[in-house]
This record gives C-alpha cells, sequence and structure tokens, in this order.
C-alpha cells in the first residue's frame, strides 16, 4: 500500500524505516514499536507500508515510508496484524484470529472506527513459509 498525491511525491520521502523478523508476533511486535516511533517524531506521515518475502534465513522484512508532506496516515492510527504459515490453507487459519484480534482491539479515542487498508501475502524464497500483513487506520475525530 503506497498513497502518493500532489503534496506527497517520492522526492518528498524522508528516509524509509525497514523492520525485519522471522515470525509474525515478532514482526507485529516491531512494526507496532516502528509505529510508535514514526508518530512520536512527529516528522512525517505514513504513505506506504510493504512486505517483502524470505530469503533462505525465512526473515521477512517490511518496508514504512514517510513523508513529510503528507496528511495521509497518521502512524498513531494505523495498525497492524501479522499472521505466518506454510500453506494456503494454513494461512487462512492463521489469519482469522489476527484479524478478530484487530477488528475488537480498544478504539484509542471516543469514536473511532477501524478501517482495513491493505493485505499483504508474501512467500519465502524456497515457498516454505508465508506471511501475512493486515493494516488498519483508526478513522474518526480524536
Amino acid at each position: 500500500m503506497t498513497t502518493y498525491n500532489t503534496t506527497s511525491l517520492l522526492s518528498d520521502l524522508i528516509s524509509p524505516v525497514f523492520v525485519q523478523a522471522a515470525t509474525a508476533p515478532e514482526m507485529q511486535a516491531l512494526m507496532t514499536a516502528a509505529l510508535a516511533a514514526i508518530a512520536l517524531a512527529a516528522e512525517g506521515n505514513v504513505i506506504g507500508i510493504t512486505l517483502a518475502g524470505a530469503g533462505d534465513g525465512h526473515t521477512f522484512v517490511t518496508e514504512i515510508e514517510i513523508s513529510s508532506n503528507s496528511i495521509v496516515y497518521e502512524a498513531d492510527r494505523l495498525r497492524v496484524g501479522c499472521y505466518l504459515a506454510g500453506t494456503g490453507e494454513d494461512l487462512a487459519v492463521a489469519r482469522a484470529p489476527v484479524l478478530a484480534a484487530l477488528l475488537t482491539e480498544a478504539p484509542p479515542f471516543q469514536g473511532a472506527e477501524l478501517n482495513l487498508l491493505d493485505e499483504m501475502v508474501v512467500g519465502s524464497a524456497k515457498g516454505t513459509q508465508f506471511m501475512g500483513m493486515i493494516v488498519g487506520l483508526w478513522t474518526g475525530e480524536g
């Protein structure tokens, strides 16, 4: 998911943030921490999140793209949920509780609503593991 508009062009990007992990819980925790750090730094907003497949070491990498000129996605309103499995059937099973947890998360402010923005699934180099990432955004006045 990458959103560019007239006020947020590739040339305006602040250095991207990369997160690397081998397991879904680790990736989810590191992504949550990275988004919190981006929000705390207040140097821009997220315009893109991309999940990339693993190599022989079975680690996955996520790139978070930030623009100082963007008002697209405030980092403190983004949520991610990650899941991992070895087959398509197992991915569906692993996805269900992750999505349920996102949808039942307590809203960060009165009247907030979680909108699902994107979902990515990528595989490892030898096709033994696949990671999925669900990206949600809390909307509303807060």
